[in-house]
């Protein structure tokens, strides 16, 4: 799933990725292999990478936000 904002709102765009009984982590190397980032290429703010698990067992879940910057055509991240 991608959420794009408004070119006139300063909110990061979101690409999410839910797993069930895997990982969160997984759930972010899912986005990065199949390029679902792309969609947002053009975007010049901030993108967050946010992987989700739901454990059927449990019915918990888990996440992981992988927050990325793009700078001068660079590209640098953070956890």
């Amino acid at each position: 799933m991608v959420y794009l904002p408004k070119c006139e709102r300063n909110v990061p765009a979101l690409v999410v990725d839910v797993k069930r009984d895997q990982s969160a982590g997984g759930a972010i190397a899912r986005i990065k292999e199949k390029g679902y980032a792309d969609w947002v290429k053009g975007h010049t703010g901030d993108i967050l990478l946010v992987g989700i698990n739901y454990c059927k067992e449990t019915k918990e879940h888990q996440y992981r936000i992988l927050h990325q910057y793009i700078i001068q055509a660079k590209l640098y991240t953070r956890e």
